[in-house]
């Protein structure tokens, strides 16, 4: 039985990707664009890093303001606030492509529109959300932070976007605001949106598998250098906890140089990156 389509999720969606086509030549400036490259690969790491990594599998620990840090970056990444995204995943990671329906995002169960944008335009009733979040993202539930994060998550957005405005504006005129809250805000977020999602589709369709594990997931090179080390996605379904996505020399995980780097200067412990027959 399909679900009805969710009015709010289609309208965010028609309304990020308009403005990022129709404004993307108007709007053009080289700053707009060097802005774009670099908040496109600081907030695909949010997502990476934080959500993935860290609130989702428990892959590193860190201090409670450092906590609360984190994961305000990984809310303005846009891909909606830590409750929902690490429900959803860990709800992926119980059920991947085991043909059951349950997984909320495998191509094997519709197609790889579904799996890459279509399952999240699904309307789900606030009583399917607290049962999602009570079963698979209770620890977050218990701060009184996250809850806030999920009763706020818009209004984060439109005070980032206006800062990404008046940022440039300050910086030269009007026309820089625009360019910067375009650029910044709108076509950032589409780009980070579909390097993530393809994540979730060609990485569990084309690639090839180093671990035998009970879903499709592959290791995508192209996905990979994307979404900065997501797209060696079967070695993550082998080790899920470990924040090292890369197992050979080659297999390029900028992410986790980033955990690394974190590590060093003590900002984050306990991480789990040793990876042995065991588990990670």
């Amino acid at each position: 039985m399909k679900k009805k389509k969710s009015t709010a999720v289609i309208f965010a969606f028609l309304l990020v990707h308009t403005v990022s086509l129709v404004g993307l030549y108007p709007f053009y400036t080289l700053e707009g664009l060097i802005l774009c490259a670099v908040l496109t690969i600081n907030f695909g790491m949010a997502i990476t890093i934080v959500y993935h990594r860290y609130l989702t599998h428990g892959g590193f620990k860190t201090s409670r303001p450092m906590h609360y840090i984190l994961s305000l970056w990984g809310l303005i990444a846009g891909e909606g606030p830590p409750i929902v995204w690490v429900a959803n995943h860990r709800k992926h990671h119980e059920f991947s492509d085991d043909g059951s329906g349950n997984d909320p995002h495998s191509p094997k169960d519709r197609n790889l529109w579904f799996s890459h944008i279509g399952w999240m335009m699904a309307h789900e009733s606030s009583e399917e959300l607290t049962i999602l979040y009570n079963k698979y993202a209770p620890d977050l539930q218990r701060y009184r932070f996250m809850r806030m994060l999920n009763r706020t998550y818009i209004y984060w957005h439109i005070a980032f976007g206006l800062f990404l405005f008046f940022a440039g504006y300050a910086y030269s005129d009007s026309f820089m605001g625009m360019s910067f809250l375009i650029y910044g805000l709108f076509v950032r977020m589409m780009l980070v949106w579909h390097i993530t999602w393809m994540v979730n589709s060609v990485s569990h369709v084309w690639g090839y598998r180093t671990y035998d594990t009970s879903d499709d997931s592959k290791n995508n090179w192209i996905v990979a250098l994307l979404a900065q080390g997501e797209g060696w996605h079967n070695n993550h379904h082998a080790f899920p906890t470990c924040v090292r996505a890369g197992h050979k020399w080659w297999e390029i995980d900028t992410s986790y140089w980033v955990i690394w780097t974190l590590k060093k200067v003590h900002l984050i412990w306990n991480v789990k990156d040793k990876i042995s027959s065991k588990g990670c």
